[in-house]
């Protein structure tokens, strides 16, 4: 019997959030969702997550900062970002996440295909 994925979404955007809840819940992942970084470390020192989705652009400490923090142990992060610039890029895999998605070059099935493929790897 396959574990149910734990999932933390941190997503400060209402629209995008509640797709990404509807489309992760829909595959069968529990998931936690947040708006901004402070409620993001509170979950984090309660809960172990298998994967956290890590929006860039949050309203009280961008996902980079985030990052940046040290944090209970988390086994891997996705970032989701419209912030399509080589330098954020670099920024971001510094701290060993390989893998960014551009939020406005997604469709739901690639979106997903990302997460099961960061869960699985």
């Amino acid at each position: 019997m396959q574990k149910i994925k734990r999932l933390l979404l941190v997503e400060d955007d209402r629209t995008l959030g509640g797709l990404y809840m509807y489309l992760l819940q829909a595959e069968g992942y529990t998931v936690e969702w947040v708006m901004n970084c402070l409620l993001a470390k509170v979950k984090l020192s309660q809960t172990r997550y298998d994967l956290i989705l890590l929006d860039v652009m949050l309203p009280d400490l961008s996902g980079i900062e985030f990052l940046s923090e040290p944090l209970l142990p988390i086994s891997k992060t996705l970032v989701l970002t419209n912030l399509d610039h080589e330098r954020a890029h670099q920024q971001i895999r510094a701290y060993g996440i390989d893998k960014i998605l551009i939020k406005s070059d997604q469709t739901p099935e690639t979106f997903l295909a990302s997460v099961k493929n960061c869960l699985t790897t």
